[in-house]
């Protein structure tokens, strides 16, 4: 997305996505950029803008989307197969549908991260009001997902409103506040956000806070457990604690040790998920896992 296409945006999302975002983005959907806006074709001028579907690269272009959805919808059902045979194991899905902050839409997917800080100082009502425009859809979509999936954890990976990438006055202007719309939208509609903050923010703890009691976990990479617990400790449920390179480096012993104070500390009063910080890595050893796991088993009781 150009630096100068916020109006095309937000006049009409879903023509920008087909006939801009995606022709640039890969090679199948290139014709699809002379697609005209179909909203403003009516009554008689309906047939006539079929023509573009029957030009013969645009015609190719659909057949090569149609082969590529072929073969999404198998890998689809082999998740499908494979999510119900979890089930059947007794291993729940950790989320059943996914979402993004609104700021990360944008920085991720469509500006890039040079486009979007630069617009922060050049465009910033743009930027404002193209993010309030795609928190419906975002939370429209997520809905859907769950219901699709049947169950209500939806994940949420934050990847630029942490401390390095934007200041306290910035993340309240143009990451929180629509955030938090996206996560109150899927609140009242029965969803439980799981938010993964990919990174330290130990300084906008208390704006985060500001979201309804017992509705949403907080999931986190890099920030101090023990610290998140004196300020969200009565707000959220937190999950993670236990950093990668304990993992890979650190001893049997002291994981169990550090797991014990998390469930002495974080856990007590409930509202906390023991879990890997950023998941298990490969290089973990497993000696570790086993004493993590021991750990909760011994001490994550609440008899």
């Amino acid at each position: 997305m150009r630096a100068d296409e916020y109006d095309y945006f937000i006049e009409d999302p879903s023509w920008f996505y087909f006939t801009r975002y995606l022709p640039r983005a890969t090679q199948a959907y290139a014709p699809l950029a002379r697609l005209p806006q179909f909203a403003g074709r009516t009554s008689v001028r309906i047939p006539f803008f079929s023509r573009y579907f029957g030009e013969p690269d645009v015609a190719a272009a659909l057949a090569k989307i149609a082969e590529a959805g072929a073969e999404a919808n198998k890998m689809l059902q082999r998740s499908a197969a494979f999510d119900q045979e979890l089930r059947a194991l007794g291993f729940p899905l950790s989320r059943h549908a996914s979402c993004t902050a609104p700021y990360d839409y944008f920085g991720d997917f469509l500006r890039g991260s040079k486009g979007i800080m630069l617009d922060i100082f050049r465009r910033k009502e743009k930027l404002l009001e193209a993010m309030e425009r795609v928190i419906p859809m975002l939370v429209r979509d997520a809905v859907q997902m769950a219901a699709a999936n049947g169950g209500k954890l939806v994940f949420i990976p934050l990847h630029w409103g942490i401390d390095g990438f934007m200041s306290v006055d910035q993340f309240k202007t143009f990451y929180w506040p629509q955030l938090r719309k996206v996560m109150m939208g899927l609140i009242d509609n029965g969803l439980v956000p799981l938010v993964l903050w990919e990174g330290k923010c130990d300084s906008r703890m208390d704006i985060i806070a500001d979201i309804p009691r017992a509705k949403c976990i907080y999931y986190f990479e890099s920030s101090d457990l023990f610290e998140a617990k004196a300020a969200l400790g009565d707000v959220v449920c937190l999950r993670g604690g236990v950093p990668a390179t304990m993992l890979i480096a650190g001893t049997p012993q002291e994981i169990r040790e550090h797991c014990r104070k998390l469930c002495e500390v974080v856990g007590k009063d409930g509202g906390f998920m023991l879990d890997a910080s950023s998941g298990i890595p490969e290089e973990a050893k497993a000696e570790n896992v086993r004493a993590m796991f021991q750990a909760v088993r011994d001490y994550g009781r609440y008899d």
